[in-house]
């Protein structure tokens, strides 16, 4: 079982330490896994701030595999969406036998 806990990272410090004592009392269970995605620096920030504690030195106590995604360029991000629309679009021609450069009318039932 895979359980995903979002957003950590918009947390006040209280929850926020509820939920990594939460994640850290049952990280134990047989088969089961926690996704816990959030942006690092936010939460160091705030268990370093309101706890008194590094929070790099924190969280290595309760996350065993940790790993950095990186941010996609935004270019190629629009790239990417656009080339999935055309695709969709030229499935929903091909399917409705519009020729491209056709009108295309939709309506409202």
């Amino acid at each position: 079982m895979i359980i995903v806990v979002d957003d950590i990272d918009r947390l006040n410090h209280k929850k926020l330490k509820q939920m990594l004592q939460l994640v850290k009392i049952n990280a134990d269970f047989p088969n089961t896994i926690y996704l816990l995605p959030f942006e690092r620096n936010v939460i160091e920030q705030n268990l370093s701030e309101q706890a008194g504690v590094s929070g790099r030195e924190y969280l290595e106590k309760i996350i065993q595999v940790d790993f950095d995604i990186p941010a996609i360029q935004e270019s190629k991000l629009h790239k990417y969406l656009f080339s999935q629309l055309d695709a969709i679009v030229k499935r929903f021609l091909r399917r409705s036998g519009i020729k491209p450069g056709g009108e295309i009318y939709f309506t409202l039932d």
